[in-house]
C-alpha cells in the first residue's frame, strides 16, 4: 500500500491489502446508523472490526454513538471507553464515546492515555478554524483528532477505513504520522484529496 494515500474504495472489500500487524494504529468513526450500510449493521460492523483489529499493531480507536454503545461494549469489550464531550447541541449537552483496543500487551494503552475526556465542540458549519470548515455532514474536528494521536507515544502510522473528509489524514500530517485511508464515496474521495492538497 502505499503512504500518506486515500483510496477510492470499499475497505471491507481491500482490506487484505494490508498484512497483519502493518499499521501502528487504527482511528476511525465509522458509520453510526443502520441506513448508512448495506444489509445488517452488526455484520457489517464484525466484519469491519475484524479487519481492523487484524491490521493494527498496537491499538485500535474508534469514535461511535451513544446509541450504540451499551450493544458495542457487549459485543467487542474495549480496554477503556473516552468520552468527547460536544456541549450544548440542539438543545441538550452531547458526548460520543471512544473505544480504546489494545491489540498486545507489549503496547500497554492505559499507560499512554493522559485524558478520558475530551471537551471540544463539534462543526457545525463554517470554518471553525483554519482548514476545519465542515465539507462533510459527518465531519469531526481536527482538534479531537490531534488530540487522540498525541496520546499514542511511539505511533508512527495511522489508518482509517472510512476517513470520509479526510480529519485522520489532516492530524496526522499535522503530527508527522503516515496515513493511509479509505473512501468508497468518489464525490466524498475527491473532496478529501482536494483538503489535503489545500493544506500542504
Amino acid at each position: 500500500m502505499i503512504a500518506n494515500h486515500i483510496y477510492n474504495m470499499d475497505f471491507l472489500k481491500s482490506s487484505i491489502l494490508f498484512d497483519d500487524n502493518s499499521v501502528d494504529l487504527v482511528l476511525t468513526s465509522p458509520p453510526f446508523k443502520d441506513e448508512d450500510v448495506q444489509g445488517d449493521y452488526w455484520e457489517f460492523y464484525s466484519k469491519a472490526f475484524s479487519e481492523m483489529y487484524r491490521i493494527a499493531s498496537k491499538a485500535v480507536i474508534i469514535i461511535h454513538s451513544a446509541t450504540k454503545m451499551n450493544e458495542i461494549i457487549k459485543r467487542y469489550p474495549p480496554k477503556r471507553t473516552l468520552i468527547w464531550g460536544k456541549g450544548i447541541i440542539a438543545p441538550s449537552w452531547r458526548y460520543n464515546p471512544i473505544f480504546v483496543y489494545q491489540k498486545s500487551d507489549e503496547y500497554k494503552v492505559n499507560k499512554y492515555i493522559y485524558s478520558d475526556t475530551f471537551g471540544i465542540s463539534p462543526i457545525k458549519g463554517g470554518t471553525r478554524v483554519k482548514n476545519d470548515a465542515k465539507i462533510h455532514k459527518y465531519q469531526d474536528p481536527v482538534e479531537l483528532y490531534i488530540a487522540i494521536l498525541k496520546m499514542f507515544k511511539g505511533c508512527t502510522s495511522v489508518l482509517d477505513p472510512f476517513i470520509g473528509s479526510g480529519t485522520t489524514a489532516v492530524a496526522a500530517k499535522s503530527l508527522g504520522l503516515t496515513y493511509y485511508g479509505f473512501e468508497i464515496d468518489t464525490k466524498i474521495w475527491n473532496v478529501c484529496v482536494q483538503r489535503l492538497k489545500d493544506i500542504c
